[in-house]
Parts: C-alpha cells; structure tokens; sequence
C-alpha cells in the first residue's frame, strides 16, 4: 500500500505511561498502540464470547462492591497526578479547582485534535467518593450540572462546536472507578462503549437524580437493576460465576 510508512521497531518507541494511547496515522489506516499492554488490557481488546447480566443492587453490594475494592489504589496514580495538575497539565483544556464538586476536562488519547467529527473528551471529577453512577446521589446533581453546561461552553469556545452535536454519557461499568464523563461528537463512528447497556447518557443520569429522594434514602441509581453486556475474559464475569450467579 503506497503511502503508509514502516512500522517503528518497537525499541525505538518511548516507554509510555499505561494510561497513554498511542495513534499512528497513515495515508489509510489509523492504528492505536497500548504499550506496555498488561494482561487485564489484553483481554480486554480480545474478541470474546459476552453474555448479559442483570445486575441487581444486592448484585452490586454483594459481588461489585468487592471486587472495586480489590483493586490497588496505586494503579491510579496516572489519574491522580493529572488531577492534582503534576502530570499532562498543558492538555487540561478547562479545570475547576473546587475540592468536592471541581472536574477538568481532556481530549481524550483517543482523538487526534484535528477532526471534529471525531471529537472525544474526558471529563474527570476531582472527588475519589464516586467510584460509579451507582454512588451519585442527589448531593451531585449541582456537580453534574455544572459539567454539562462547561463542556458545552468549552468545547464551544475551543473547537466551534455546538452543544446539540454532543454526545455525554458514562460508562457502567467503567474502564477504572473514579467517576468520569465521556464526551464525544455525535458524528463520531460508532464505538463498543457507546452500545447501550454500557453508555448511560448524562442527561438521563441527572433526570434519575432529579426524580430521586435526598440522602440517606437510595437514589433510583443504586436501586435499580442495570442490565449490561459482559465478556467471559472480564475479571467480574469470574466474581458472578464464583457468586452463582445465573446469566440472562
């Protein structure tokens, strides 16, 4: 294929981050490189066999809760050190210094900067007490507010796009949990993370909310039984398995 240039030897690549996409763009093909790939991200990009879960909010105490718990908070330091402004500070395209309700908002690896149909954005909250949309609460409908309305005046006065080509939604369950948004256009080419089931748009979450009772009492959120698709190589289909939980 005339055109596309050589392959860098994997040795003269930098050692990247493991939070770092990496995307080569030739005259026809754009291919994406993870590495070093670990085996959890392995198994993750695998094609596999996938079965639906209904999981109910026992499910969620009994099986999920430990199973966020289980992982090493450590693993999170790439995010943190974004956060607290010591890492990729010069991609942090709006940031809101607030301890409890403050959020930044990044392109994500994913997404060259050049395309606008193609736009992909992070939204991470600076809080670590939500670790998914089950823990929202009515407390964070302000929060959530406030992060619709600065991304659509961001990536409004940034990239010229308006609000109604916008697509916001969060990912249950998500690729690591500390709460965060994903922002793309909605020209953008279908993505296994927009199917639903995983995506939940935001306007909806904070709709839940807003039909939701105050603390203590639960939010719809972590009542309600969330159906998703799941693959047999996902370290949590082992967690139901071991649980005996059946399958949809």
């Amino acid at each position: 294929m005339d055109g596309i240039q050589p392959t860098p030897d994997a040795s003269e690549l930098p050692v990247l981050d493991i939070s770092t996409l990496s995307t080569f763009k030739f005259e026809r093909v754009l291919s994406e490189m993870i590495w070093p790939a670990t085996e959890t991200l392995i198994k993750k990009y695998t094609a596999q066999e996938r079965v639906m879960v209904r999981e109910t909010e026992e499910a969620f105490k009994r099986i999920v809760v430990p199973y966020i718990e289980s992982f090493d908070a450590n693993k999170l330091d790439w995010l943190y050190a974004i956060i607290q402004g010591k890492k990729e500070v010069e991609r942090v395209l709006y940031r809101d210094e607030d301890t409890n309700e403050g959020f930044l908002i990044v392109p994500d690896l994913k997404w060259d900067q050049t395309s606008m149909n193609a736009l992909y954005l992070t939204v991470i909250v600076k809080t670590d007490t939500i670790r998914c949309l089950r823990d929202l609460t009515t407390a964070h409908l302000p929060m959530l507010r406030n992060v619709r309305a600065k991304v659509f005046e961001t990536v409004q006065a940034k990239f010229g796009v308006a609000k109604n080509k916008l697509r916001l939604f969060v990912h249950y369950h998500p690729s690591y949990y500390h709460f965060h948004v994903h922002v793309v256009h909605i020209y953008h080419e279908a993505l296994a993370g927009m199917m639903a089931g995983q995506a939940h748009l935001l306007d909806d979450l904070i709709s839940l909310l807003e039909l939701s009772p105050s603390p203590p009492e639960k939010s719809i959120l972590a009542r309600m039984t969330l159906t998703y698709a799941l693959g047999v190589e996902h370290p949590l289909y082992a967690c139901f398995l071991k649980a005996g939980e059946e399958f949809v």
